[in-house]
């Protein structure tokens, strides 16, 4: 029975040390589970960190991302004010020149305007003033109408010098004495002549004709005066049939036609007379009051 005990005893034991033995391998083993889990825990914090760090630079990384993104964005505005800042000025300088250009058209314009302005008034002056042309060395050659311009009282001017013009007159005198005159003066020595003739020739232009071809024929500037009118009331029983009006008229007509014919300029005279000059009603031939410079203004501002 004492066998039996401790035969019982013995395997007790034995599975009391497998026990022991299992429990010490077990603790082993969960230590070593422990140990390994440790080591993994520790790689896992490892990784952990390591993730936590590459987080951190990804998050570094994604803020200097975001940092980098918003100076490009920054920059890309920046870029776009900028490029509205050259827009805007582009678009300043493109109406900068559109004014300037307006400017200029204005200018032309204006500049059109001036020209056109100063060509009528050009116009317009020569319409007034027309050009004169140059008659040279005029001389002029009259009757007793003539003598009483320049003088109350003398019946002759021989060589008168009156401004550029040389003047011979004298009373009475008709188509022989302007021939004779012109001739001994000389047509080397004038280049334009002037005639207040015809009151003492009884309404003949005819007797003047040949005379004044001969002086355009010698390439001299041929200027005529039409005959002043006379008062038939205040004429003298003897002077009326040869110094009537009528035969004024009748010689002014002949005249006008012949220059006309001719281009032969004239100057008008009898009109002027007629509306300006008083009849001396002592003879209804001459003017007056003497001298009759107002007539010799109207011959001058004629040539």
């Amino acid at each position: 029975m004492v066998r039996g005990i401790r035969k019982k005893v013995s395997v007790l034991l034995m599975m009391a040390c497998i026990l022991l033995a299992f429990g010490c391998g077990s603790q082993k083993i969960d230590e070593q589970a422990s140990e390994e889990n440790t080591q993994s825990s520790e790689v896992n914090e490892q990784s952990s960190e390591e993730s936590t760090q590459s987080t951190e630079v990804n998050v570094q990384s994604s803020e200097e991302s975001t940092q980098s993104a918003e100076v490009k964005v920054q920059s890309s505005e920046e870029s776009t004010q900028s490029s509205e800042v050259k827009v805007q000025s582009s678009e300043e300088n493109t109406q900068s020149a559109e004014v300037k250009v307006q400017s200029s058209e204005e200018s032309t314009q204006s500049a059109e305007v001036n020209v056109q302005s100063s060509e009528e008034e050009v116009a317009q002056q020569q319409v007034q003033n027309p050009s004169k042309p140059d008659y040279g060395r005029i001389l002029f050659v009259g009757d007793s109408r003539t003598v009483d311009i320049f003088s109350e009282s003398a019946s002759e001017l021989s060589a008168y010098s009156a401004g550029n013009v040389v003047v011979y007159a004298r009373d009475a005198s008709n188509h022989n004495y302007l021939i004779d005159t012109v001739n001994s003066y000389g047509f080397d020595n004038f280049d334009t002549l002037v005639s207040w003739m015809g009151a003492n020739d009884y309404g003949d232009f005819a007797s003047y004709e040949g005379f004044y071809n001969s002086v355009l024929a010698s390439g001299k500037t041929l200027i005529l005066c039409t005959v002043g009118p006379t008062d038939d009331n205040c004429l003298a029983a003897d002077d009326r049939p040869y110094y009537d009006n009528e035969r004024i008229v009748s010689f002014n007509v002949a005249l006008n036609a012949w220059a006309s014919k001719h281009g032969v300029k004239v100057i008008d005279l009898y009109t002027y007379v007629s509306n300006n000059v008083t009849i001396d009603a002592d003879d209804g031939i001459h003017y007056g009051p003497k001298p009759t410079s107002n007539i010799w203004g109207v011959v001058t501002g004629s040539f």
